[in-house]
């Protein structure tokens, strides 16, 4: 019963949330995007208009020319986008659409980690809640921005990850293609993922077991980054940007130390609803470190 009536909670509290926002972009429906936003509603328009015409060819032409972003939200938003009116409200109803499903995929992933313990139930609550009462998550989920589908991606990535480790093998294949489709929604976003990944493996098999996972995990990345840079407009782009990520990094611990501070304090004052949360966040997350 408690188990229903938590699932029933979470879906009324998403329809509530996903509604009060909807409400809000149509308040606001002539702001203006600004930059990212802009690029990224541009992008998806420009690979629609491709769609609406059966131009695959066009639109993937489209995709690589964008070299800066990759092409899965482009894609996504974009064939979305050929189901109804273009309009400030629908281009951003997008990131709605993708909120939610963060939500309800959080609710069923902490549950389903929780399984063996007396209220299950309980962690998917929790879980969901955090993602239903971070403020700046309302932001992202109103405006056209790729967070949030990052964030989906990474949950099915790791979901993948946890049937590999309960004796699925097509767990490490879904995770390895949840790996592809975050690296393919914005670059940086493998490299966490990838090492979060790999690091966990390794803690938890021995090494003829851990190459075979590893493999699994990273064939997909492989056939796809071939694939993608062996493009000659992609490559191009792509070595660009490694070059001014590497004049950007030229002290690598000071660049370390940064990121890690930035993001410690992101927890503490940005992401997290109380002060209490976040402290408990930072525990978990030194705990992880040191297990």
């Amino acid at each position: 019963m408690a188990e229903w009536s938590s699932l029933v909670i979470v879906v009324s509290l998403t329809l509530v949330t996903v509604t009060w926002l909807a409400d809000l972009v149509q308040q606001k429906a002539s702001y203006f995007f600004d930059g990212d936003e802009g690029l990224h509603a541009y992008e998806a328009l420009r690979v629609s208009a491709f769609l609406h015409d059966g131009d695959l060819a066009g639109a993937s032409t489209a995709s690589v020319m964008d070299w800066f972003y990759p092409p899965v939200h482009p894609w996504l938003l974009g064939a979305a986008l050929t189901l109804y009116p273009v309009t400030h409200v629908s281009v951003r109803l997008f990131s709605l659409a993708i909120y939610a499903l963060d939500v309800l995929l959080l609710y069923a992933l902490g549950r389903w980690l929780a399984r063996e313990t007396r209220w299950p139930w309980l962690a998917g609550l929790a879980a969901a809640l955090m993602a239903l009462m971070a403020p700046p998550v309302w932001v992202m989920g109103s405006i056209v921005y790729i967070e949030l589908l990052g964030v989906l991606f990474m949950l099915v990535a790791f979901w993948g990850y946890w049937q590999g480790v309960k004796g699925r093998e097509w767990g490490w294949l879904v995770a390895g293609l949840g790996v592809v489709a975050i690296w393919l929604t914005k670059y940086p976003y493998w490299v966490f993922l990838i090492v979060s990944l790999a690091l966990a493996i390794h803690s938890r098999t021995d090494w003829r077991a851990l190459i075979k996972r590893l493999i699994w995990l990273m064939l997909p990345s492989a056939v796809v980054i071939l694939v993608w840079v062996l493009w000659p407009m992609t490559r191009s782009g792509l070595f660009g940007r490694i070059a001014e990520t590497a004049q950007m990094a030229e002290s690598t611990w000071r660049t370390l130390l940064t990121c890690l501070a930035f993001y410690l304090r992101s927890i503490l004052f940005q992401f997290s609803p109380s002060r209490l949360i976040a402290a408990g966040l930072v525990v978990a997350l030194v705990a992880s470190l040191a297990r």
